[in-house]
C-alpha cells in the first residue's frame, strides 16, 4: 500500500525557522530541525499508511559552519549537522535540513538536488541505514 508523509511545525518553531533561514540580507539561510515521528497504519481520510513528522526543536547552524551564502546559494560545513544527528540518535528523533530561496523559486535547485542527498547519506552512515532525513525548502 502507498504511504504519505507530512511535517507539522509548532508556531514558535516556524517563527524560529523564518528568522534563521530568511535573514534580512536576502541571502539564503539554513537551520536544522529535529522531529518526533508518528506512524499511522491506516489514515482515515486517505486510507494510506502515513508518517507524521512533528517539530521538537530548531537548531541554528553555527556561524563558523556557514562557508558562504548569497541570494541564490548557501554552503555549510557538516559539523552542526553531525551534532544534531548525534542528538537525534540519542533522543530517537529525526533530523532535517531547512534552507531558503528568499526570492524563489519554490522548488529545489540543481545544487540542492546534488548536495542534499549527501546530507541524507551522512545521516544514514552516522545513525543507521534506516535513518530518515528531512529536507525542507522555504521561500520569502
Amino acid at each position: 500500500m502507498e504511504s504519505s508523509a507530512s511535517l507539522t511545525l509548532r508556531q514558535d518553531h516556524l517563527d524560529q525557522l523564518r528568522s534563521l533561514v530568511l535573514p534580512n540580507d536576502r541571502h539564503e539561510g539554513a537551520a536544522l530541525l529535529l522531529c518526533s515521528t508518528a506512524v499511522i497504519d491506516h489514515d482515515p481520510w486517505t486510507g494510506l499508511t502515513a508518517r507524521r513528522f512533528l517539530s521538537r526543536d530548531v537548531i541554528a547552524i553555527a556561524p563558523d559552519d556557514i562557508i558562504a551564502s548569497s541570494g541564490v546559494h548557501i554552503t555549510v560545513r557538516t559539523q552542526s549537522l553531525v551534532r544534531a544527528l548525534r542528538r537525534a540518535r540519542d533522543e530517537s528523533l529525526v533530523a532535517g535540513f531547512v534552507h531558503s530561496h528568499p526570492q524563489g523559486p519554490a522548488v529545489f535547485s540543481e545544487q540542492d538536488d546534488s548536495h542534499e542527498p549527501l546530507l541524507a547519506e551522512l545521516a544514514r552512515n552516522r545513525n543507521g541505514r534506516a535513518t530518515p532525513f528531512l529536507s525542507v525548502l522555504t521561500t520569502g
